[in-house]
């Protein structure tokens, strides 16, 4: 009986894709003991995919954190509010033109005189 057929079933199809892998590579085979080697060569297969799986957890937790109503800071929400009145403001008339309009006093209005234009007839 071999060593191969006492591993446990559930590792068991970890284990033949690894020696698949490995065995691929036929560097290890070069070495004065190519049985170590295959087994470094077989840890460092499991070290790479556990870094792009640490990678990749980073970055979802990342974008999670983002998109997360919690994660804003308080400048942002100052910002979308600031954001929003504007638009509220442009919304309700204040802003046309895209220029500022100015709210003139009463005592302005009635002080300014009504300039007549002259119109144009010859076109």
């Amino acid at each position: 009986m071999t060593w191969r057929e006492n591993i446990p079933t559930h590792l068991k199809p970890f284990i033949e894709r690894l020696i698949k892998e490995t065995s691929s590579n036929s560097s290890f085979r070069l070495s004065k003991n190519p049985a170590k080697a295959q087994l470094w060569l077989a840890l460092g297969i499991l070290a790479k995919q556990t870094y792009d799986l640490e990678l990749k957890t980073k970055f979802l937790e990342q974008a999670l954190k983002e998109i997360s109503p919690k994660a804003k800071t308080h400048n942002m929400l100052k910002a979308e509010a600031e954001v929003e009145k504007f638009i509220s403001e442009i919304a309700g008339g204040k802003y046309k033109k895209g220029k500022k309009s100015k709210k003139i006093s009463k005592k302005a209005r009635k002080g300014k005189k009504k300039r007549k234009t002259a119109v144009r007839t010859n076109f």
